[in-house]
């Protein structure tokens, strides 16, 4: 994430006009929410608009997935039990924290104008590997009447591995709920 202080005196060295009159005391921290809920395996979800008030310095953007638990019928046994267990509990594997391998992520301004040009990206590659928020690379400043289109990806696939052909069984899908969270500098008589 980009730091107050940094973002501030690019600003005010551009003489841009969210500043010019004001001080960095007249801002404050805001975190403005997204949710995509149950983005269907391997579709993209609907455009999204997230607004903002006029002098919002976008700092970071940091998202994370709710991966789906599976329940499903095996037949293992537990520590040496006479019958099988009827029912364990899977869930779909992810090498990132935050889940970030198993959604991608696509933003442009509500102007047309492409923030990540050429569609969904995978979250991990775009927002920074691991736990810190490296996207964006400059603090992104909200112009009067603008605002931030987002979409989200799932990216999720499966290949079953027990020699059996054919699909999954009926009705096991894997949808994701993504939370993207805009880490905002707004003037403090806005938001």
């Amino acid at each position: 994430m980009i730091r107050w202080e940094t973002a501030w005196r690019r600003a005010w060295e551009a003489k841009h006009p969210f500043v010019v009159k004001r001080k960095i005391t007249d801002f404050r921290s805001l975190h403005y929410i997204q949710a995509f809920s149950a983005v269907a395996q391997g579709s993209t979800s609907a455009t999204t608009l997230q607004t903002f008030p006029s002098g919002a310095f976008v700092l970071g953007i940091s998202a994370s997935a709710t991966i789906p638990v599976l329940v499903k019928r095996d037949q293992y046994y537990a520590d040496g039990a006479a019958v099988p267990l009827d029912v364990t509990l899977d869930r779909v594997k992810s090498c990132t924290p935050g889940n970030r391998d198993l959604f991608g992520l696509d933003f442009a301004y509500t102007n047309d104008e492409q923030i990540t040009p050429g569609g969904p990206c995978i979250a991990d590659a775009l927002l920074g590997s691991g736990r810190a928020t490296e996207f964006p690379a400059r603090e992104l400043i909200i112009d009067p009447s603008q605002g931030i289109l987002a979409r989200v990806q799932n990216l999720i696939t499966v290949q079953t591995i027990d020699n059996q052909a054919g699909s999954l069984p009926a009705g096991i899908s894997f949808p994701l709920t993504v939370n993207i969270v805009y880490k905002c500098m707004v003037p403090r008589n806005q938001g």
